[in-house]
């Protein structure tokens, strides 16, 4: 994917205009079709499609599905409770390790046995150290999203009406990215999915 970014034309007269274009517009042999968007148009563009948000028929229906998604990304019981038991058999291996260690010290163990054995130990350890960095960034991952449906629940309930003026703010509550096509289409997509199209 791609990305549009921020560039200043003019930037020493009094013609000083912020546009967003294609990052690689320029770069290859054929040239990006897409157009360049003046910030003042993406500002209007993002008003329009909060327009299209606010007056959807189901508004409230999609706060309703966003606040079942906030609970179910809030529940992290099911990953506690498996981050528990890893962190027992971790310690039950660690246990494991280190008698079959002391052992091979106060009694001469077959070393072949010994090692099969502690290489065993060692990659059940790795194995659940593993798990352990799943399970915690999969808790992680869910708090990112609560934290952005959340948002979104937010702005979307500050807003009962059009808003007149560009909040910036809002914008990054609500937003989740904007698809710039060459046809002048430009595609807001929020961060419950739902997408607004508007036209430059």
């Amino acid at each position: 994917m791609e990305y549009f970014g921020s560039k200043v034309w003019h930037s020493n007269s009094k013609y000083k205009w912020t546009v967003w274009q294609y990052n690689a517009k320029f770069k290859g042999e054929s040239r990006c079709a897409t157009p360049h968007l003046y910030e003042q148009r993406i500002k209007e563009l993002f008003l329009e499609a909060v327009g299209i948000l606010i007056l959807m028929e189901n508004r409230e229906e999609a706060i309703g599905d966003c606040r079942a998604v906030m609970d179910a990304l809030a529940d992290s019981s099911a990953i506690e409770a498996e981050l528990e038991a890893v962190i027992g058999e971790k310690e039950v291996t660690v246990g494991l390790i280190q008698r079959l260690v002391d052992g091979n010290v106060t009694r001469k163990l077959d070393q072949h046995d010994y090692r099969k054995k502690y290489d065993g130990y060692a990659s059940r350890y790795a194995a659940l150290e593993s798990r352990m960095d799943s399970l915690e960034k999969e808790r992680e991952r869910k708090e990112i999203q609560y934290d952005i449906f959340s948002g979104f629940v937010a702005g979307l309930e500050e807003v009962r009406e059009l808003p007149v003026d560009f909040n910036e703010k809002l914008f990054h509550r609500l937003v989740d990215y904007a698809t710039v096509h060459s046809d002048g289409r430009v595609v807001f997509t929020f961060r419950n999915g739902v997408e607004a199209g508007t036209e430059i």
